[in-house]
């Protein structure tokens, strides 16, 4: 083939350097009369017609060429593609062969498996989806598979839709997820836009059974919507416990229990901005082995409020909204003594407050823990900053507060008697 190509390019140069392709000469007796009004005599008639035959001869004699020259081109352009296609499989198959000796076939299943974990989306909780990982990464190849499907820890986190899974649409799909993490610890988030409490209770049981089997292995459970006792009954695995979106507004309208052992939870989070906290009777929660607690709620009352750091015994964080006295409550409140309520672990408190009598918590707390304090007031022009109240709190828990913001108007006199108790105090009042 290649020595056949090359006698076609010689002949080619050949040709182009050959005599046959200069152009005939086109001087006649008749070339000063082109462009001019001129008509020749009748006895130069003949000899005009001649140049024209000649001039005809050489024309056709040209096309007759270009006729073969097209054909030949026609044929050269055939080969072209027929090499272009060959030379185009060739290259796939060189970088088949390539891929082969790629460095990325020598890593072992566990390192493939541990990139695979760093390819998970950056919420805690993915919403199965067909080119997401960790269901993507089972469609490049045969071992990616084989390795996504037998690596459960990819497998451990999911968000659950009760709504699809009732309707028939994603249960299959939340099941068969769940089923391959194996006995690796779950991190799993529960959303419930309907009501369950009107469905009857075959529906009720049928939307949640087939979950059921999967809690006992929950380490991470966040539940949106309303309250799903049949969620929470067995939870021994479970270390982190979030609830928000509740959909009752009264607060004898629900309660959040955990009729069983849950030695493993540390850390809990309530939200629900339509009701309101004034007993801590609804909740039955294993309060004393808390250390990470963030509670928001449309108010909650000053007074269970101290009742929650008496329950919380070894609380390190605590995060709570919108803390509001009860007016009926105040008189227990200031009957408290000065610093009765000693908290010794607490190390970062944040509050939220709406009228909460700030200076009669202030008074009975000593929090010798405390490193970071957070109080932000609903109403800065109405609910002014307890200063002395405060003050006497820091020199009587002599804490080793390191951060302090206050959201609210303070005088620089305040911050300047702060910081000449604790000199190494970074105070923020935005």
């Amino acid at each position: 083939m290649s020595a056949s190509l090359t006698s076609v390019v010689d002949l080619l140069n050949h040709l182009l350097s050959s005599p046959l392709l200069s152009l005939p000469d086109l001087c006649t007796p008749f070339i000063h009369c082109h462009g001019a009004n001129h008509a020749p005599a009748l006895a130069d008639i003949p000899s005009v017609r001649a140049v024209i035959r000649e001039r005809k001869a050489q024309v056709t004699a040209i096309e007759h060429e270009l006729v073969l020259i097209q054909a030949a081109s026609e044929r050269l352009c055939a080969i072209q593609t027929i090499l272009d296609d060959n030379r185009a499989q060739l290259q796939r198959s060189i970088q088949h062969h390539e891929a082969l000796t790629a460095p990325v076939h020598r890593v072992p299943h566990e390192i493939l498996g541990e990139i695979f974990l760093r390819c998970l989306p950056a919420f805690l909780y993915p919403t199965p989806l067909p080119l997401s990982s960790p269901m993507l990464l089972t469609k490049v190849c045969r071992r990616w598979r084989a390795v996504a499907l037998s690596t459960p820890r990819l497998w451990s986190s999911i968000t659950v839709s009760v709504d699809k899974a009732l309707r028939g649409h994603s249960r299959a799909l939340y099941e068969a997820w769940l089923s391959r993490a194996k006995s690796v610890p779950l991190s799993i988030r529960i959303i419930c836009e309907m009501d369950i409490a009107q469905l009857r209770g075959k529906e009720r049981s049928h939307a949640l059974k087939w979950l059921c089997p999967y809690i006992p292995q929950c380490a991470d459970l966040w539940l949106h919507g309303p309250p799903l006792q049949e969620i929470l009954d067995v939870v021994p695995s479970l270390e982190r416990l979030q609830m928000t979106g509740f959909t009752t507004r009264a607060v004898e309208a629900f309660s959040i229990v955990i009729p069983g052992p849950a030695t493993r939870l540390r850390s809990l989070s309530l939200q629900n901005f339509r009701s309101s906290i004034i007993s801590l009777d609804p909740f039955s929660l294993p309060w004393a082995q808390l250390t990470e607690l963030s509670i928001h709620f449309a108010l909650f009352s000053s007074s269970v409020f101290l009742q929650l750091l008496q329950l919380c015994s070894q609380l390190q964080t605590l995060n709570i909204s919108c803390v509001s006295a009860d007016e009926s409550k105040l008189p227990d409140l200031r009957g408290l003594a000065l610093g009765s309520i000693v908290h010794p672990t607490i190390r970062r408190l944040e509050i939220k407050t709406i009228q909460a009598a700030l200076d009669l918590l202030f008074d009975a707390l000593s929090l010798p823990a405390l490193q970071e304090l957070d109080i932000c007031f609903c109403h800065r022009e109405r609910d002014p900053w307890p200063h002395s109240q405060f003050m006497a709190m820091l020199v009587r828990s002599r804490c080793p507060l390191e951060r302090l913001t206050i959201r609210n108007r303070i005088s620089h006199g305040h911050l300047s008697d702060y910081i000449g108790v604790l000199p190494s105090l970074k105070i923020v009042a935005p």
